[in-house]
């Protein structure tokens, strides 16, 4: 893959304007996938980065009620 000769700016790689990730499904060219990287390809990464428990689905872990605990040092 080459890299474009000048990149866009701000405003013209702004993510709503692009359109990614829209409709359901996106059309090809809007997609953003983990599977083939291409959340790491800008101007993509202005939307993955902002996205990224869509691509990537998180939870919040409970610790427990009690302070933290202190890890040991090895």
């Amino acid at each position: 893959m080459n890299a474009p000769t000048s990149w866009p700016d701000a405003h013209d790689s702004d993510p709503v304007r692009m359109g990614w990730m829209v409709g359901s499904p996106p059309p090809a060219d809007k997609l953003i996938r983990l599977a083939d990287m291409g959340h790491f390809q800008f101007p993509k990464t202005r939307w993955a980065f902002a996205n990224m428990r869509q691509l990537a689905p998180s939870t919040a872990v409970w610790r427990g009620d009690g302070p933290p605990s202190d890890l040991p040092h090895a």
